[in-house]
Order: C-alpha cells, then sequence, then structure tokens
C-alpha cells in the first residue's frame, strides 16, 4: 500500500500549475482578446510537449540511469516549477482582498456543462492510454506504446501551433461543441484500425483535436465567470478531467480483458460524444460585458 499512499499525498499537495498560469495570461492580457487566445495555445502546446518528452525522459532515466532516476527527476521538476512559478509576483492577478458580503456568483450555468464536459474528455484521455498499450502488446509489439502515445501528443501539439496563429473565434462556446464532437467521432474508425501503424496515425488525427478543444474551453470559462473567481474555475475544469481519468482506465481495462483490445475504443468514443452532447444541449446566458460591470456574470 506503500506507493498508493505516496501517490496519493502527492495528488493532493500538487499546485493546479495550469489553472494558475492561465488565470494569470487572463490578468495580463485582459485587453486584448486575440493574444490571449494564442496565449493560451502556447500553454497547450507546452503541455503537449511535456506529454511527448516527459514519459521518453523518465523511461530512458529509469533503464538506463537507476530505478529512481525518473521518478526523482518528475519530482524535481514539479517542485522546482512549482516555486519558480510562484515566484513570479510580479504577473500576480490582485487578490480580492476580504469581502463582508456574498460572493460574487461563479456562473454554473456555464461552468456546470464545462465541467460535466471535462469529465468526458478525462473518461477519453484515460482510456486511450490502456488502450494503446493493450492494443499494441496485443499486436506483439508492446514496446511501440510510448511511440504512439508521442504522436498522439504530436498532432496536439501541431494544432495548438496552428490555433495560436488564428484569429480568436467570435464565439468560442460554438468552437468547444464542434471540436468536442470531432474529436469524439475520431475514435470511431480506430474499432477497426488492424494494426499499430493504422492506429498510430488515427490516434494522430484524434490528436489534431485536443488541443483546439482544450483551448476552447479555457476561452468559454474565462468569458462567462467573472476575474474574482477564475482561478477557482479554471481549477474545476481541471479537477473534471482528472476526475474522469482513473474510470475511464479502469472501463477501458475491463472492456479489453473481456471483448479485446479494439473493442475498447468504444471507452473513448462513448466518452467524447456524451461531452459533446453536454456541450451542444447547455444554452450559455449572454456574456457579462466586463468592461461596464467588472464582476458581475449571468448565473
Amino acid at each position: 500500500p506503500l506507493p498508493h499512499l505516496a501517490a496519493a499525498v502527492a495528488g493532493v499537495f500538487t499546485p493546479q500549475t495550469g489553472s494558475l498560469v492561465r488565470a494569470r495570461w487572463t490578468h495580463l492580457l485582459r485587453d486584448d482578446r486575440p493574444l490571449l487566445t494564442t496565449a493560451f495555445a502556447i500553454e497547450a502546446v507546452i503541455d503537449e510537449a511535456v506529454f511527448i518528452v516527459g514519459p521518453v525522459l523518465v523511461t530512458f532515466l529509469t533503464l538506463q540511469v537507476a530505478d529512481v532516476a525518473g521518478l526523482a527527476t518528475a519530482a524535481a521538476a514539479a517542485t522546482l516549477g512549482s516555486w519558480a512559478l510562484a515566484a513570479q509576483t510580479a504577473t500576480e492577478p490582485p487578490a480580492g482582498g476580504h469581502r463582508t458580503g456574498p460572493r460574487v456568483a461563479m456562473g454554473w450555468s456555464v461552468l456546470g456543462p464545462v465541467l460535466v464536459a471535462a469529465v468526458g474528455i478525462g473518461v477519453l484521455f484515460g482510456s486511450t492510454e490502456v488502450l494503446v498499450v493493450a492494443f499494441t502488446e496485443a499486436q506483439g509489439e508492446r514496446g511501440a506504446a510510448g511511440l504512439v502515445l508521442a504522436v498522439w501528443a504530436a498532432g496536439s501539439l501541431l494544432a495548438g501551433v496552428v490555433i495560436g496563429a488564428l484569429p480568436a473565434p467570435a464565439d468560442a462556446v460554438a468552437r468547444l461543441r464542434w471540436t468536442v464532437l470531432v474529436l469524439g467521432l475520431l475514435f470511431a474508425p480506430l474499432l477497426l484500425a488492424p494494426t499499430t501503424p493504422w492506429l498510430t496515425a488515427g490516434l494522430f488525427l484524434a490528436g489534431v483535436m485536443i488541443s483546439p478543444t482544450m483551448i476552447a474551453a479555457t476561452s468559454v470559462v474565462e468569458e462567462y465567470v467573472p476575474p474574482s473567481r477564475l482561478t477557482e474555475a479554471l481549477t474545476w475544469t481541471s479537477t473534471g478531467l482528472a476526475v474522469g481519468v482513473a474510470p475511464g482506465a479502469a472501463v477501458a481495462g475491463a472492456v479489453v480483458d473481456r471483448f479485446g483490445a479494439s473493442a475498447g475504443f468504444a471507452v473513448p468514443l462513448v466518452a467524447g460524444l456524451a461531452a459533446a452532447a453536454v456541450a451542444w444541449w447547455f444554452r450559455p446566458p449572454p456574456r457579462p460585458d466586463r468592461a461596464l460591470v467588472p464582476g458581475a456574470v449571468a448565473d
């Protein structure tokens, strides 16, 4: 039980750096929405770069240097990176201060559906990681799993670069609806993927939709949640993703054990379509005019 306890403690004390960084970007670029979209895209690209380099680096250190080298490097990078971010006080949004009255409404009419959709996307992520390992092992190419996942992340990285160069969308909600729908549908052909190269190509295409989906979700939250509660709202979104990963992996594993690796891709397909259904179902209120009412939002 010691590794499980250590993992739980590490999870409890892991800062939500992604939410903190995006909240800083929103504060610094609050008057320049096109640049804000680019900033969100940069964050998505950096995330995918980490997902590509991190597993390869940790595997190399663990196998070629020492058993604990990979884990120690990951822990050091997370700790030092978090403290380095915390030290950047010049970029922090101003503290909200003590409030004697009721808190500003969070805007759950928008954040709630985005949170539910994020859980579905988390299920998609968690199940895909398990399915890639199961599929490549069934093909007798277990060592290819890392490469396939890296190609998946590379598709997202490439899309993030492209999104960062494009103008900000006039309707972030519409972009979220279409990107999450296409992301889910792209898993349908993987049910019939005959070989690892076919799987790799299919996951690259699916990866292309990850960054646009996550950037759109962040943009929706940023538009509809009051600035004083933005960090909290972004953390809720990240939590939704994390909540979906574990059951996604568990369900995918159960499906693989009973029906095989290829059939398991029905799990991310259904999860993606469920997230898309939520995104298409909800109707956001009129966007708040923050220039006139800085802390208000329809709830």
